[in-house]
């Protein structure tokens, strides 16, 4: 239905299995270059599990970003909250982007894998509370202290 909205993460897992997320992240990249060229800011994007555990990913992906002659410190590489583990070699690419004046954010903060330990891991720039507690931050109090507290 073109009128539905699926979320990422039910879209990524079919994607993972099928072997395609890289394709799926260069695709994206793609885009939001060339959009870049002609709007002004900074920029998102999310970093699957497939990017991040590939040797050498961060280079490609910041050598096809210097291809479109767009600053890789307009960017910032979202660690989605499904990624448990972070190998050697995901340490190694973010630790590229970072070299490279990325910003890494952790996506869906307080849900999944996106931890506290996960911030202080990866030194992530930002973090992104996940929806649930923003939705009801205005009538529940516990949410209000939980986005209080995190901040």
């Amino acid at each position: 239905n073109p009128d539905q909205l699926i979320p990422p993460l039910d879209f990524l897992k079919i994607l993972e299995d099928e072997g395609k997320n890289m394709q799926l992240t260069t695709r994206v990249i793609d885009l939001a270059c060339k959009f870049m060229l002609q709007n002004p800011g900074n920029y998102s994007v999310n970093f699957t599990k497939d990017d991040l555990y590939k040797v050498g990913r961060a280079e490609e992906i910041i050598n096809q970003l210097k291809s479109y002659w767009i600053n890789p410190t307009r960017f910032t590489w979202e660690i989605l909250e499904n990624i448990d583990i972070l190998t050697p070699t995901a340490k190694e690419n973010i630790d590229f982007f970072q070299k490279q004046w990325c910003k890494i954010s952790i996506d869906d903060f307080g849900t999944g894998n996106s931890t506290l330990e996960r911030y202080v891991e990866i030194n992530a720039n930002f973090l992104k509370l996940d929806k649930k507690f923003i939705r009801w931050i205005e009538n529940k109090p516990k949410y209000q202290w939980i986005v209080k507290v995190t901040l």
